[in-house]
């Protein structure tokens, strides 16, 4: 990373640093997992290669878009971050999402997919079964569903925004009156 791409993140960080603190909120600076790049080996393989970047790098490239990265510092300054999200949906066809907590970036109870950005301190990814078994891991966490992890689908890997969207969904042996009962 260029200097100049250092000094400005670290001025932006410190700013939302700052704005975190005064709203009472934590801002963590953990090693988020970024693709590198695909490489096919044939045509069933496909490897993904993996590597890690600062959340900072992240709420940098949001703060100051990726349209002024690319302008500003180059394109290889972007880092194209992993996010594992799911979508469980009920056996009468209700899709399940969760509350947000407030963080730098978004009000507080504002709707989402169940998930979030993988970090390697959670959990360290080295084959698509850990993926599944992150997007597991979060679900546990965001919504004490009970089930079986073998029955999690990847719908997709989606590339939008910069980042990259393992998006995932379960069909729940329930209705959506007794999920909210």
């Amino acid at each position: 990373m260029s200097s100049a791409y250092l000094e400005a993140r670290e001025k932006v960080w410190q700013q939302k640093l700052d704005d975190a603190h005064v709203r009472g909120l934590e801002l963590w600076n953990g090693e988020i997992y970024v693709i590198e790049r695909f490489i096919q080996t044939d045509e069933s393989d496909l490897v993904i290669e993996l590597s890690t970047c600062e959340y900072k790098d992240i709420t940098f490239t949001i703060h100051h878009t990726i349209q002024g990265i690319v302008r500003d510092y180059g394109a290889d300054h972007l880092h194209p971050y992993i996010t594992i999200n799911g979508i469980p949906v009920t056996e009468d066809g209700r899709c399940v999402f969760g509350l947000r907590s407030a963080h730098i970036f978004a009000s507080d109870n504002m709707i989402g997919l169940i998930g979030g950005t993988a970090n390697k301190d959670e959990m360290p990814i080295n084959a698509l079964d850990e993926v599944r078994r992150f997007m597991h891991m979060e679900m546990q966490e965001e919504t004490r569903l009970i089930y079986d992890e073998r029955d999690l689908t990847l719908l997709g890997l989606h590339h939008y925004r910069g980042k990259y969207e393992f998006l995932y969904t379960i069909r729940l042996p329930i209705t959506a009156d007794r999920l909210s009962a």
